[in-house]
């Protein structure tokens, strides 16, 4: 091992990044440092996020995650953040692993980063969202834009849950554009994005994983259980599955659930025209203690305003769709359509939301 002090001999004139470890006889070696610097590079205005890991993590032909898309396994990470005016107030040891359904085969792959102790640091310390309190992180999602808008704007899903934070107060996922950087290399523009796991619910709601049952559909009739179990659930739909015309049965029904909470979550998917919804993308939790009601999370809306998917793009009558379809969400929209007092609330809170915070001239001034 080296013995000496090594200076750099040369001008840097791009980025770089630089590691570093301290060696001595007889002495186990000291950790190593890593850090970025950015040289002469124009982020327009964006924070700039920054991993460094071994290459072979990313591109052995054999275990490298990024050349064979392994899922599955977590890589160590230095990763480094800087402020929209270039000031570096983060650094942290973690580890990443690629994450999303089908965006991860574009070239810039979608990431997790997650904070661990074997790495060294418990949190990742530092308030990424403008608009959230929070600053303690334990994971964050390093987004894409998802599949299609990979291709096309890069911030169709944030736009749509950035509105929506700005409307009304339903579950769904904070953001911040930023510009990448892997190994030193630009990377591109990625969406910082929490991550809708049980970090989530202990940033918003102080419970744990264990504490709620947490459900999403995907195309199937029955949901995929992601915490807790179905019990509740089912016994939801036993008050669901009946004429909710019927004052008494529709009062059962919707003490269930977060009513209001629930309107906003179906006039938000629908006026955000999100194509990849009702059978998919559908996902909601309670807390697991008798009294608590069921709350509906937006994901997902890459194939939302406007975005052409063959179906009719934004003649597709998405409204239409949420009522008559055969799908489990469809289902219980459609019963509680049955009572006149819920329709007339929808109807009414659609109406002033169509002319609030989804107005279109609301929503360009945003964009």
């Amino acid at each position: 091992p080296p013995r000496s002090t090594l200076f750099p001999y040369t001008t840097l004139f791009r980025s770089t990044v630089v590691r570093a470890r301290v060696f001595a006889n007889g002495k186990i070696p000291g950790a190593i440092i890593t850090k970025t610097y950015l040289i002469n590079e124009n982020t327009h205005g964006l924070p700039v996020i920054s991993f460094t890991t071994f290459p072979e993590n990313l591109w052995d032909p054999l275990k490298g995650i990024y050349v064979n898309q392994i899922k599955e396994r977590e890589i160590p990470i230095a990763m480094d953040y800087f402020s929209k005016d270039g000031e570096h107030v983060l650094s942290a040891n973690a580890g990443a692993r690629l994450s999303g359904d089908a965006s991860y085969i574009f070239p810039n792959k979608p990431f997790t980063i997650y904070a661990r102790s074997k790495y060294g640091d418990d949190f990742l310390d530092y308030p990424f969202f403008e608009n959230r309190e929070m600053h303690l992180f334990k994971s964050i999602y390093l987004r894409n834009s998802g599949y299609f808008d990979n291709q096309y704007t890069m911030f169709r899903d944030g736009a749509a849950h950035s509105f929506t934070q700005k409307s009304v107060q339903i579950d769904c996922q904070s953001y911040q554009p930023a510009v990448m950087f892997l190994n030193g290399e630009y990377w591109g523009i990625y969406n910082i994005r929490e991550k809708l796991n049980g970090d989530y619910f202990e940033h918003h709601y102080q419970l744990d994983e264990d504490e709620i049952d947490y459900l999403k559909y995907e195309v199937n009739s029955i949901p995929v259980v992601l915490n807790g179990d179905l019990v509740e659930y089912n016994k939801f739909l036993y008050h669901v599955n009946v004429n909710l015309a019927n004052n008494d049965l529709y009062k059962k029904a919707s003490e269930l659930i977060d009513l209001e909470e629930y309107v906003d979550y179906q006039i938000s998917e629908i006026c955000l025209h999100n194509m990849n919804w009702i059978d998919y993308n559908v996902r909601f939790w309670k807390k697991r203690q008798s009294n608590s009601k069921w709350r509906w999370v937006m994901t997902d809306v890459d194939y939302g305003l406007g975005m052409e998917t063959g179906m009719g793009g934004v003649n597709y009558n998405l409204l239409n769709a949420a009522m008559s379809g055969s799908e489990p969400a469809a289902l219980i929209f459609r019963r509680f359509l049955q009572n006149p007092g819920f329709k007339r609330y929808f109807i009414q809170r659609f109406a002033s939301l169509l002319n609030t915070g989804y107005s279109s001239a609301n929503m360009l001034k945003h964009i």
